[in-house]
């Protein structure tokens, strides 16, 4: 008895000990709570959206239309027909900084159109500028810069920049220069609510219409549900979304296109080897099918008509409506495009 009451308080005295060393050692759970808030910041998509194309290669083609030429102010008096237009476009555009304050995109993109002109009369010649377009290829390359900044988790700003040399060249010793450059910007801050709808307003100095103009920019980016969204940039574009399966969708819609090509011994007022200055704009409204081939590889086409907004001439860079040599009216032709392109993840 008097052993088994030793051990019983030596049990006593070490269970004191281990439940006095508990107490001091009790983990503190306050130390995984966040002392400061995560930030978070919004993204630049929306669910849905199509995907952004990062190589793109293509050829576009504008079926027959007519081409009346007026001198100046004076009436229409050359009449042409528009046999084809067509050429091949590129486009690569990679991130260069990528993380969850910025994206930064940097890309190239080329754009080339030849016309096959005709005479309305078998015996008429081609006269300028009919002429030069029938012999020389229009050229369009450039860079152009973006940025996607993240403000916060519900508003970010869109940046942009371009430059882009315009114009052909026709060998005759005549050259182009820095005046065949055309400098464009957009400036956007936009509200992102949710991961369905992202918009914005800004600002853009655009040559899409074939003059540097000034327009207010309206963004919005938006998936109703799993099969509509919308994807419009007015007044550039606008289209309406709709996503058949995840590897196919079809995009109904408007764009405008253009830019100011410099043509060197095109032909002015004063003697042949003159230069002229090509304002080119375009709207185009299409149906757009996007459909993915295998993994990152999609199949893009469209089809739709070409409607002219301005393919006048003028002797002047950024020639105003006073400067033009050469005024004209185009028809509405179809017009075609296909290309493959290598899209992001």
């Amino acid at each position: 008895m008097k052993t088994a009451g030793i051990v019983f308080t030596l049990l006593i005295c070490f269970s004191g000990l281990f439940a006095q060393e508990d107490s001091t050692d009790t983990e503190d759970y306050s130390q995984y709570t966040d002392e400061v808030a995560v930030k978070r910041f919004a993204t630049q998509k929306v669910l849905n959206l199509s995907a952004t194309k990062l190589i793109s290669v293509g050829y576009e083609m504008q079926t027959t239309h007519f081409m009346d030429v007026a001198i100046g102010v004076n009436t229409y008096s050359q009449f042409y027909k528009v046999r084809q237009a067509s050429g091949p476009r590129v486009l690569v555009n990679f991130p260069i900084v990528s993380n969850d304050k910025v994206i930064f995109n940097l890309g190239g993109q080329y754009w080339g159109t030849f016309y096959t002109m005709e005479a309305e009369s078998p015996t008429t010649s081609l006269n300028p500028p009919a002429d030069f377009l029938d012999k020389y290829m229009l050229h369009s390359m450039g860079i152009i810069s973006s940025v996607f900044k993240p403000l916060n988790e519900k508003n970010f700003l869109i940046l942009q920049l371009g430059a882009d040399f315009n114009g052909a060249f026709p060998g005759n010793g005549n050259t182009v220069n820095g005046e065949a450059i055309t400098i464009s910007g957009t400036a956007i801050y936009g509200w992102k609510p949710n991961d369905r709808k992202m918009w914005g307003i800004g600002v853009a100095r655009t040559y899409r219409m074939g003059r540097p103009i000034v327009v207010p920019v309206l963004l919005w980016n938006q998936t109703f549900n799993a099969k509509w969204g919308t994807e419009i940039a007015l007044p550039a574009k606008g289209f309406l979304r709709r996503n058949i399966s995840p590897s196919s969708m079809l995009l109904a819609g408007y764009e405008l296109e253009g830019n100011q090509y410099m043509l060197p011994g095109a032909g002015g007022n004063a003697t042949a080897t003159s230069n002229l200055w090509l304002q080119r704009g375009e709207i185009k409204p299409r149906i757009q099918w996007e459909k993915q081939l295998k993994n990152f590889i999609w199949l893009s086409t469209q089809a739709g008509v070409r409607i002219n907004g301005r393919f006048n001439f003028t002797d002047s860079y950024n020639g105003k409506e006073s400067d033009e040599v050469f005024r004209t009216v185009l028809g509405s032709p179809f017009y075609f495009n296909i290309g493959i392109n290598l899209v992001s993840p």
